[in-house]
């Protein structure tokens, strides 16, 4: 039985007006953009998604049939309407759908071109946010795709062929370092010290995301202003080759200078001892909406926290210095992928989507209907939710100056 509830409500902008469920003369471009989308989801690519049917679209919609053994008939305007039911009966895209965590009526629609990051935006942030100028040039790399319950969830995709920013994508004239397409917030919007901070994401990572030994795909990062340089993070989330995990530097050693690289660009270089907290396998959040809720308090000494919140339960609660001398910190969020165990080896690409990302002052400013529960877990400083750790030293600061490198004023 076809579901009409689906036409339209997978719809990624790629700069065309949005379109309403009861408007006849738009449903088979609905049931297109749906097809489109659920086979960019499934891995296939059907060119841009945008309602217009064409030959790449049809050619993903054959090779995903060839790949899986499923018939539905060839996809055409026509046949469209059956794909998108097929499409609700997949488990993990209707689970993409499926999404509520936040309070009635926080979403924001109506936007008009693939550039408008508010709709996925809340609380404070919304209209505070920008793209990465090192980010790949790739038109298809962010799109936007309605979810039931009025929220709007940001995909965004990176392919290794798109390689990268020049100073990402080289190390020592070597390709395939790193890439990365990712929103950040504006300098001006930036955490001052002194100051505490909610923040919130929510991720839906598909189970064909892979991360290759001892590389890595950063979802955000926390990262320190000195002056005009920004400096490495401070604490990221991430997935590395075997957990979903964080990387921080609360109450570590950190200390870093602004130098160059061989090439010239400008590089920062830091002794540090960052610890590592493994939460869960990545195969445990993968297919499935990960809510996360994260709290500062920026401080220069013992007075710095940061609790993480996953799906309502508190993973950690860190204590110690935040900020290491830092004028302000800035958040950003998307893909960041590092090949340093693949370096040169093509990779599967990452396809990810993203909700509800923000932050406010205040815990009921994120539209969040927990933070009776989440306020009270803030006095505790312990690690219920992290399963392992491990410990990384890098003297990358001291060996560049011991070598004669130039710093930056």
């Amino acid at each position: 039985m076809f579901d009409r509830r689906l036409v339209g409500i997978v719809f990624v902008l790629l700069g065309g007006p949005a379109l309403g469920l009861a408007d006849a003369s738009f449903a088979s471009a609905n049931d297109v953009r749906c097809a489109q989308a659920y086979l960019d989801f499934k891995g296939f690519d059907p060119g841009p998604i945008d309602g217009s049917f064409g030959r790449r679209t049809a050619a993903a919609a054959s090779h995903y049939m060839e790949a899986t053994g499923t018939d539905v008939g060839e996809l055409t305007k026509p046949t469209a309407d059956v794909w998108c039911s097929r499409a609700r009966d997949d488990k993990a895209f209707a689970g993409l759908l499926d999404f509520s965590y936040g309070t009635a009526g926080l979403w924001r629609r109506g936007a008009t071109s693939n550039r408008d990051y508010n709709q996925v935006l809340v609380g404070d942030s919304v209209g505070k946010f920008q793209a990465s100028d090192r980010n790949i040039r790739n038109k298809a790399a962010l799109g936007f795709v309605e979810l039931d319950g009025g929220a709007v969830a940001a995909r965004i995709l990176v392919r290794y062929e798109d390689e990268g920013h020049r100073d990402d994508w080289y190390w020592n004239d070597k390709p395939g370092v790193q890439q990365r397409f990712e929103l950040a917030e504006r300098r001006s919007f930036s955490m001052k010290p002194g100051k505490t901070y909610w923040l919130r994401m929510s991720v839906f990572i598909p189970r064909n995301v892979v991360v290759s030994r001892l590389d890595q795909l950063v979802l955000t990062d926390l990262k320190p202003w000195v002056g005009r340089r920004l400096f490495d993070p401070v604490l990221n989330i991430k997935l590395g080759d075997r957990y979903f995990q964080v990387d921080h530097l609360i109450g570590r050693q950190h200390e870093c200078v602004h130098g160059f690289s061989e090439g010239g660009a400008e590089n920062t270089v830091c002794d540090s001892s960052k610890e590592q907290l493994f939460i869960k396998p990545i195969a445990e959040v993968q297919d499935r909406w990960v809510n996360l809720v994260y709290r500062f308090h920026w401080a220069n000494d013992d007075t710095g926290r940061f609790h993480l919140w996953m799906d309502d339960e508190l993973m950690m609660g860190l204590a110690g210095d935040s900020l290491h001398g830092a004028d302000f910190v800035a958040n950003k969020f998307g893909i960041y992928r590092g090949f340093y165990g693949s370096q040169g080896e093509p990779q599967p690409k990452a396809n990810i989507y993203f909700a509800g990302v923000g932050r406010s002052e205040t815990c009921g400013g994120l539209g969040l209907d927990t933070c009776d529960a989440l306020e009270a877990d803030v006095e505790r400083i312990e690690t219920p939710g992290v399963i392992g750790r491990n410990y990384v030293n890098d003297n990358s600061m001291s060996e560049y100056l011991a070598a004669g490198g130039r710093t930056m004023h």
